[in-house]
Formats: C-alpha cells, sequence, structure tokens
C-alpha cells in the first residue's frame, strides 16, 4: 500500500519518506516469515521452503515489471 502511495507523491523527500517506511516494514516481514518457516517445516523441507521465501520478492518484482505498459 505504501508503495502505491509512493507513484502518487507530489514531491521528492514524500517519495523518499513512503519508500523507506515500506521497506522498513517489508523487512520485519521477511524476518518474521523466515522464524515461521523453521517452525512450520521439517528439517528436511526447510530449504526449498527457504528458497521459495527468497525468490518471492524478485519474482513478484518481475511479474510486476512486466505487466507494465512501456
Amino acid at each position: 500500500m505504501l508503495v502505491a502511495a509512493a507513484g502518487w507523491a507530489h514531491s521528492f523527500a514524500s517519495l523518499v519518506l513512503l519508500l523507506a517506511v515500506a521497506g522498513g516494514m517489508g523487512a520485519s516481514v521477511n524476518a518474521a516469515s523466515g522464524r515461521a518457516v523453521m517452525h512450520w517445516f521439517p528439517a528436511r523441507e526447510r530449504g526449498l521452503a527457504l528458497g521459495l521465501r527468497q525468490t518471492a520478492i524478485p519474482i513478484g518484482g518481475a511479474l510486476a515489471a512486466s505487466r507494465c505498459p512501456s
């Protein structure tokens, strides 16, 4: 939501602020999801689960970029 709001930022300062807050919130989610994977999955399945978690953001970004009109 904050990244979407950054698209309508009217100044550079508000853009930087919105992206910084979005980054901070995203970092807390990423750390929490790593702990959740360690608790939810048995040791033999954690590698795949952590790999999928790590690639979710780059894959999502690539998909979003491919959908943007040129």
